[in-house]
């Protein structure tokens, strides 16, 4: 559970609010602190899910049976929050901080020419030439008819040959780009080439390899460091039986933890309760806090709740027992009106 808010993600930035959400705990709605994991695979906060055993042993998202015992301990996620944290950070800062970019020339200005677009270029710049007025030349005056008749085919030829080599040149043009495109991806896709890694024999991508080996041979000395590491974890507390406790034997325990022995009974026993909820939950981290500051925050933060307890006015009730006749039940209510005639105006008032 963290201690400040964090700022909700603009709309800009709504492709990450389902990652934001799968990286917070269901039941203080917080980015996960010491995520723990469920047998059924569900995760939480370390403390709030011993909080909630402590209520009910069941997992509070699909309601199967769970326990303390079931619980381990998900790094992963922890390192997964810690980077999209600071990842957050960076984002709201760039959108917040930068200003609005104005282009120069709006996309709507800008027009690329489709191959369709281009086609019809070509050909309106065809018939542009075809029916183009040509210049007068002096006519050759031949006899013969037939002559005349044989020219106004061979003109006829010559603009089909015309046409022809348009249509090829406004082919070509559309297609080039079209080839190109469609040839482009086949020459990206490259075969993934694994090698056999010589220590463990696991197939590896060819461009992994190397860093494979660096973990493979170090392997060892890390194995001597998690059992060395595993050694000094601390041990959580075990839970206790507090109506076969005496009074003395309960502040025994509570100046074992460097708790105050202030108060009644049952503040003694909720003073302990906070303190080996939030000690266990403290065992599951990488590092975990002292004895001492766990005390410091269970009674700072018992003072800050009476705090807020004293402030709280009392509650008017009205009591009265099946024993007392009914003229003196009827004065209770009289002075119940009379007591709280301002609360009902107030009410009345704020229905209307």
């Amino acid at each position: 559970m963290a201690l400040q808010m964090e700022p909700d993600l603009p709309p800009n930035l709504a492709a990450l609010k389902n990652v934001d959400n799968l990286l917070r705990c269901p039941i203080c709605f917080d980015f996960l602190n010491i995520t723990m994991m469920t047998k059924c695979s569900h995760n939480f906060c370390s403390l709030c899910i011993r909080k909630f055993f402590s209520y009910k042993l069941l997992c509070p998202v699909c309601n199967t049976q769970a326990s303390e015992q079931d619980l381990r301990n998900n790094r992963l996620l922890d390192d997964l929050v810690t980077s999209f944290q600071h990842a957050r950070q960076q984002l709201l800062k760039v959108v917040f901080e930068s200003p609005p970019i104005s282009p120069k020339t709006p996309a709507s200005a800008v027009k690329c020419k489709t191959p369709r677009e281009k086609g019809q270029t070509c050909q309106s710049s065809f018939l542009s030439n075809y029916f183009q007025k040509k210049p007068k030349t002096s006519p050759i005056k031949e006899p013969c008819l037939h002559g005349s008749v044989a020219q106004s085919g061979g003109e006829k030829e010559t603009s089909d040959r015309h046409r022809s080599k348009e249509d090829t040149a406004c082919n070509s043009h559309t297609s080039a780009p079209e080839a190109a495109h469609s040839s482009s991806p086949s020459k990206d896709i490259k075969p993934v080439i694994k090698v056999e890694c010589p220590v463990c024999s696991v197939s590896v991508p060819q461009h992994f390899i190397n860093k494979h080996l660096d973990t493979c041979l170090t392997r060892g000395e890390k194995k001597e460091s998690l059992r060395s590491s595993l050694g000094k974890t601390r041990r959580p507390l075990g839970k206790l039986v507090y109506n076969l406790l005496s009074i003395q034997e309960l502040k025994k325990r509570l100046k074992e933890c460097h708790l105050s022995t202030q108060g009644s009974r049952d503040q003694l026993i909720k003073r302990h309760q906070n303190y080996v909820q939030i000690y266990n939950a403290e065992c599951d981290s990488l590092n975990p806090k002292s004895a001492e500051d766990i005390a410091k925050g269970v009674e700072a933060s018992e003072k800050i709740r009476n705090q807020l307890q004293g402030k709280v006015q009392p509650v008017c009730v009205m009591v009265f027992s099946k024993n007392q006749s009914e003229k003196e039940i009827d004065e209770l209510h009289s002075n119940y009106r009379r007591q709280n005639s301002s609360e009902f105006s107030r009410l009345i008032a704020q229905v209307r």
